[in-house]
């Protein structure tokens, strides 16, 4: 269980990437998110992972609040997993 509770995201540039953002997210569920480029979808999911701190709202899974201290961080990051759209692969490494 994810939920995002009215969440603002604004960086350095007063540029607002999310604003009020509200959803919830089920164990088990699929999400897909869609949007235009610059929509928000990324800094959402970056939020969701808690490598971006809302300016304001709150991100909860079912350890409790994410951003509350480092300990419910780990916690969280042991239970979810990101696949960036940079992945910075090793070219002389093979899997």
């Amino acid at each position: 269980m994810l939920d995002l509770d009215n969440v603002t995201v604004r960086y350095a540039n007063r540029v607002t990437a999310l604003e009020k953002a509200s959803a919830g997210f089920g164990k088990g569920q699929f999400v897909v998110l869609l949007g235009p480029s610059g929509a928000g979808k990324s800094t959402l999911l970056r939020c969701l992972n808690g490598l971006v701190r809302p300016s304001s709202g709150s991100v909860r899974s079912e350890m409790g609040n994410i951003l509350s201290g480092s300990a419910a961080l780990r916690a969280h990051r042991q239970r979810t997993g990101m696949i960036f759209q940079q992945h910075h692969l090793i070219g002389r490494l093979t899997a």
